[in-house]
């Protein structure tokens, strides 16, 4: 994800774009479909713009080998789903994910879960971890905001089967900025920054998909309170009132402005 993919309790936004059909072998064609639930394996390649990637290395945005994602579709407003694994593979395009589904109806709801996690099996109860503890190695990184700890979810109604497919993303975590600066008569470096919330904001939590947003529901394990642990940090004069060091605490989103940040 870009070293500022997230902004302080944001909800930040990419594009999927999933394309049907594509690289499908010789016996396959894109024939229409009559049967109101198709049995075939149907060959997919999923194209994914946006910021919504997951790893840094400076400024760029990359993802990593083997990444995965957890595909879901039903038929429109259904109950009953089906799971299919989509991995990054570099060789079929930039950003693009291969996978096969089958159990396609003329027009499906679709559901897009990163990282992968074969429980995935129903877009109503999603299970996810937020990460309750994370480590930051310099000043004003962001390279721990990055990777499986990060979840992304996006959807799309109704999709006639032989259309190319769009799903916009949303990063579910959200991030805290803390500009700290030394008023004390010695000099500090930042170690840890540890934060604690009205309301679960690390742990399990199941995430229901097929509202008009995400709803997300603590389980018994959640936490109010996550920690960041600085090395490498930036020291701090005494009185020092130019300089400040800069930490980034990722969490499940508060309620407020959607620009705050906490100093």
């Amino acid at each position: 994800m870009k070293s500022h993919f997230l902004r302080p309790f944001p909800v930040v936004l990419g594009l999927f774009a999933l394309t049907l059909g594509l690289f499908l072998p010789t016996s396959c064609t894109k024939e229409a479909f009559n049967n109101p639930l198709d049995e075939e394996l149907v060959e997919m390649i999923i194209t994914v713009g946006g910021n919504t990637k997951t790893a840094n290395e400076g400024d760029s945005t990359l993802w990593s080998e083997n990444d995965q994602l957890s595909v879901i579709h039903s038929a429109p407003g259904a109950t009953t789903f089906w799971l299919s694994p989509f991995t990054y593979y570099p060789t079929y395009g930039y950003n693009a994910f291969y996978g096969t589904v089958s159990k396609l109806s003329a027009n499906n709801d679709w559901y897009a879960v990163y990282p992968y996690d074969a429980s995935h099996t129903s877009a109503e109860n999603i299970s996810l971890t937020f990460p309750a503890s994370q480590t930051q190695t310099g000043n004003k990184s962001t390279a721990h905001l990055a990777g499986e700890e990060f979840p992304m979810v996006g959807k799309a109604e109704n999709v006639a089967r032989s259309t190319d497919l769009n799903i916009r993303m949303e990063n579910l975590l959200a991030v805290a900025e803390f500009k700290v600066k030394n008023t004390i008569n010695k000099p500090i470096t930042v170690e840890r920054i540890e934060f604690t919330a009205s309301s679960s904001i690390a742990g399990a939590f199941s995430v229901n998909l097929t509202g008009d947003s995400p709803v997300l529901t603590a389980g018994a394990a959640a936490t109010k309170t996550v920690t960041l642990d600085v090395t490498e940090g930036r020291r701090l004069p005494q009185m020092e009132k130019t300089s400040s060091s800069w930490v980034s605490l990722p969490s499940k989103p508060l309620p407020g402005p959607r620009s705050s940040s906490r100093s």
